[in-house]
């Protein structure tokens, strides 16, 4: 279908109010205070207006130029302090546009790159709302990646597919009385756990096995913190961000598993066999070792996606590790104190480079806290039964 000049100039407008609204929030980056500039609330404020009145009239934007408004939108939104009900906005009309339109449409052009783009942040939104979404049906995983090789982090989220499905079974069987039918079901969630991670194994082998070197190594760095001990905490430098962010997400969903596994097993009383990590020489200890590890290791991952150079892309990226290891790190407090250091420092740092939702979503509105704090009911956190 052709577009009329009016169309052309209701698209224009409607991205060009998002772009502007943008930059006025990036340009508002260079404030320390907790307040975003006028102009960008503003601006922001003008282009959501233009946004509604162009989905109500008879010239409605192309799909390709309202999420282009929409991607800016989301972006400007990540520098508003507080809670995230616009980005949850933002990302629920991102669905509704692209589940209109079906899946073969994003298997090209710029269609597909906005696909490839707005699919992390969807995806992972399911994760953290514990909600699966028409993106976890087989087609939505391989139609639009039928004329392209996905990425590294696109065929982590693939395989990752059914993690939503599986925290929404967990949130279902805990809040009814356990009885055989729920036992049941609870060890087959714990199967599937379990299978995850391994595939979630084979993934890092496989990534690995096309690098000639390490995909990341440690790094001391001098955080001008003075003498305090996340000052000395060593961080891990990767050979990519495209590799940082996929590891990181494979660690934080290596986390998810491991605590959901624990609570299965306090919860219904099942027994699990020992895990074998093959990238770890000191297998034989319990879950909770292991989500130590893997939490300290996204704490030490942070410096590098903070980067100057990474500018919105490395932090957009930091929020579900830094979510996930900060609910890890709170079970106990002492025993993570460096570690949760670590976190609010990441966190500070983020607040002063203008994103000032991150305290939000990290330390108040984090989906992880309050279901992960009931297996201190069943352990302390050396991994022995509590007392």
């Amino acid at each position: 279908m052709s577009l009329t000049t009016s169309d052309v100039l209701t698209a224009f407008h409607v991205v060009s109010t998002a772009l502007t609204a943008l930059g006025h929030s990036i340009a508002s980056q260079s404030s320390h205070g907790q307040a975003p500039s006028v102009s960008s609330v503003q601006s922001y404020l003008t282009a959501v207006q233009a946004m509604q009145e162009a989905l109500t009239s008879s010239n409605i934007p192309p799909d390709r130029d309202l999420l282009a408004a929409i991607m800016c939108l989301g972006l400007a939104e990540l520098m508003f302090p507080g809670p995230s009900e616009g980005l949850t906005a933002h990302t629920n009309a991102i669905s509704r546009i692209l589940e209109a339109h079906g899946p073969a449409r994003y298997r090209e052009g710029v269609l597909h790159k906005l696909f490839a783009g707005f699919r992390p942040l969807l995806m992972i939104k399911a994760i953290q709302d514990r909600m699966p979404s028409f993106l976890h049906t087989e087609d939505w995983i391989t139609i639009p990646f039928e004329t392209s090789t996905p990425s590294e982090v696109q065929s982590l989220l693939s395989q990752s597919a059914m993690v939503p499905r599986l925290l929404r079974q967990m949130d279902e069987i805990n809040s009814q009385a356990i009885n055989d039918e729920n036992i049941s079901v609870a060890s087959q969630m714990l199967s599937e756990f379990n299978n995850l991670l391994s595939s979630l194994d084979e993934w890092q082998i496989l990534a690995q096995s096309h690098e000639k070197r390490p995909h990341y190594s440690p790094r001391n760095l001098d955080m001008g913190l003075g003498e305090t001990s996340a000052a000395h905490f060593p961080r891990l430098w990767f050979t990519s961000i495209t590799l940082a962010n996929a590891l990181t997400h494979v660690w934080s969903l290596q986390l998810i598993c491991l605590l959901e596994i624990e609570r299965l097993v306090c919860t219904f009383s099942l027994s699990n066999t020992p895990r074998v990590n093959p990238f770890d020489d000191s297998n034989g200890g319990s879950n909770l070792d292991e989500a130590r590890k893997l939490m300290t290791k996204i704490c030490q991952s942070m410096d590098y996606l903070l980067q100057d150079k990474m500018k919105l892309y490395g932090p957009a990226s930091a929020i579900l590790p830094l979510q996930v290891a900060y609910a890890v790190g709170i079970l106990d407090p002492h025993g993570h104190h460096v570690e949760l250091a670590v976190i609010r420092e990441i966190i500070d740092r983020l607040s002063q480079k203008g994103l000032r939702s991150f305290p939000s979503h990290i330390l108040e509105n984090n989906p992880f806290v309050h279901r992960w704090d009931a297996l201190l009911r069943h352990y302390v956190w050396n991994g022995m039964p509590a007392s």
